[in-house]
């Protein structure tokens, strides 16, 4: 009986031929499937640490934008305590501190990647410039001109990293 017993079971493990082929088919799809599900898997996570970098990227460069944009007011002002000095004072110490702090303040915006815009002189571009005020060329203190040219800077403007964050305001020929 018990040698019976163990023939059965022998006769149960024994797997035909084709079986085993049908088998090792179903395994192989599995394994298809599931190598391709991993795969995309793994590329959705690596596109998703790219956009990740890239909104991170954006974000710390908008916050040192809205920092700069605080503190250009500030060098804004100094410039123009600096061009009021009488000429008397030009050699005080105490303004030749603020001119270096000026400096100093322009050097920092510098490093950190703002360009003053031009303006004076030059033709007109909306990308770059906001027109305050248009004059008639016979009254412009330019000696001559075109009508588009920028005579007078209002405000400077500033581009960060290629993109305008504040733009030139001027007075341009009419």
């Amino acid at each position: 009986m018990a040698e019976q017993k163990k023939e059965e079971e022998a006769n149960k493990k024994k797997i035909a031929p084709k079986e085993t082929e049908e088998k090792l088919k179903k395994c192989q799809k599995l394994k298809e499937e599931y190598l391709a599900g991993w795969q995309r898997a793994r590329a959705d996570f690596l596109n998703y640490k790219k956009e990740e970098m890239e909104r991170l990227r954006e974000v710390l460069e908008y916050g040192s934008q809205e920092l700069i944009l605080k503190i250009l007011p500030v060098l804004d002002n100094l410039e123009k305590a600096e061009a009021q000095v009488p000429l008397d004072f030009k050699d005080n110490e105490w303004v030749k501190g603020i001119s270096q702090i000026r400096s100093q303040l322009q050097d920092f915006l510098r490093k950190e990647g703002v360009e003053e815009i031009k303006t004076i002189g030059k033709k007109f571009d909306p990308n770059f410039m906001e027109v305050i005020e248009e004059v008639n060329l016979a009254s412009a203190k330019a000696s001559a001109g075109e009508a588009g040219i920028v005579i007078e800077e209002i405000q400077k403007g500033y581009i960060l990293n290629g993109r305008v964050i504040r733009p030139a305001r001027v007075k341009i020929i009419k």
